[in-house]
């Protein structure tokens, strides 16, 4: 609330940042949701990572008036809640919450545009410097989270549908086929519960060796699975035994996130998480409610409503001996 810093902290303090930078953008996989997120988001702050571009990055320490813009915006009472959990006195944690915040004025933040409708499907190719296994990223435009809904709840069970170890996409990928040598929906749930429309990012690693052998026609045999799974769902409720698999699923995830609730430290971390989608007390009841209302149609509906052709964004990364830190090829 009353932040103060000195300005040769603050230069210090955001030459470290390319430090992290280094570090996260190490990583293949990151380094793709940086290259693909313009092409995703092309009218949307999604465009552009968190931590900024490496020129951003180095350029940190010298963005005084800007980080102080950013912080009178945002830091702000409208973007805070204060969440206690524990044998307390509610009465007098208002009383104490009021004594130290009530002169916190809240902010008028620049309006963010709203994202356009999709129109891919795009490719995106990452050149990258060094020899790693090859990736394939299949992404899909999903619909911001409102616990209680029948979307977030279809939201919430998309990784056991496609890339948990009993799913059919993942038997086929790892075990029938072996074309892959991991396959997951990548960052976890991190992107799918988002507040604003974002991205289920399906990740292969490829096997290098069948890749140096088979090229393009490997890839392509890998990217038809991947994407025939995802259309499969919008038959779900056809497929045998549908309501007996989606009422195992619902009970396994229920039970997961009831588990995780086993300290007050994680009930405040998870409650404060699905708060703020709509700023309602009673979001973790909704989440479930929505969860136990859920029906092999709803999965149908989904599917076909936003695994489409339009709203998908296609990743390739792979060694390219002439490759330069941060090239991107994008169609």
């Amino acid at each position: 609330m009353n932040l103060s810093m000195p300005r040769k902290t603050f230069e210090v303090e955001a030459g470290a940042v390319l430090g992290e930078y280094r570090k996260i953008f190490s990583d293949p996989a990151q380094k793709a949701v940086e290259d693909f997120s313009p092409a995703a988001f092309a009218h949307h702050t999604y465009g552009h990572t968190v931590i900024g571009y490496r020129d951003d990055v180095e350029n940190m320490p010298n963005a005084w008036d800007s980080a102080w813009e950013f912080y009178h915006n945002y830091y702000a009472p409208n973007d805070v809640a204060v969440i206690v959990v524990g044998d307390v006195d509610a009465a007098k944690i208002f009383t104490e919450a009021e004594k130290r915040y009530a002169g916190w004025k809240p902010s008028q933040p620049p309006l963010i545009p709203a994202e356009q409708e999709p129109d891919g499907p795009k490719q995106v190719h990452v050149k990258w410097e060094a020899d790693v296994s090859p990736r394939l990223f299949v992404a899909y435009h999903t619909p911001g989270m409102k616990p209680g809904s029948a979307e977030s709840a279809v939201t919430e069970i998309l990784p056991e549908l496609l890339t948990s170890r009993s799913a059919p996409l993942f038997q086929k990928l790892r075990y029938t086929k072996q074309s892959v040598t991991n396959f997951s929906i990548l960052n976890g749930n991190e992107l799918l519960e988002s507040s604003d429309p974002h991205l289920m990012v399906l990740d292969s690693e490829l096997n290098l060796e069948q890749f140096q052998k088979d090229g393009d026609k490997y890839l392509a045999d890998v990217q038809t699975d991947v994407i025939g799974g995802v259309d499969d769902l919008k038959n779900f409720s056809k497929q045998p035994k549908a309501a007996e698999t989606l009422r195992v699923i619902k009970s396994k995830v229920r039970n997961d996130f009831l588990g995780g609730l086993d300290s007050t430290g994680s009930i405040a971390q998870t409650f404060a998480w699905y708060y703020r989608f709509n700023r309602d007390p009673q979001a973790l009841d909704q989440l479930m409610q929505g969860m136990q209302s859920l029906t092999p149609r709803d999965i149908d509906d989904y599917a076909a409503k936003y695994f489409t052709p339009a709203r998908r964004v296609v990743t390739t990364l792979w060694h390219d001996q002439n490759a330069t830190p941060g090239a991107r090829e994008v169609k």
